[in-house]
This record gives C-alpha cells, sequence and structure tokens, in this order.
C-alpha cells in the first residue's frame, strides 16, 4: 500500500494505491485493508485482487 501510512481526520478524504505480487490467475483471493489509529484498528475494507 502507497503511502504505508496518512495523518487524517474524521471526514478526511484521502486517496492509496494497493497492489498484490505473483498471484496465479485463476484463484480468488481476498485482501483486507485495516485502517486506526494510536489506539488500534477502528475500521476494515475488503478487497478482491484480480490477477
Amino acid at each position: 500500500m502507497a503511502p504505508a501510512e496518512q495523518r487524517v481526520s474524521a471526514g478526511d478524504s484521502v486517496e492509496a494505491a494497493v497492489s498484490w505480487r505473483r498471484l496465479p490467475a485463476g484463484q480468488t483471493y481476498l485482501g483486507l485493508l485495516e485502517y486506526g489509529g494510536d489506539t488500534g484498528a477502528v475500521g476494515t475494507t475488503p478487497l478482491v485482487p484480480t490477477p
């Protein structure tokens, strides 16, 4: 993920790029993007990469 870390406030919009390498075609994959703050994770977003 790039950037790996961003400081934001509630309500801010952000952009990030996520990529995977060497995933064989013909399989189904699931990624999980976790975000949080100083107190730990506050949420997650599931991602389905397509090789």
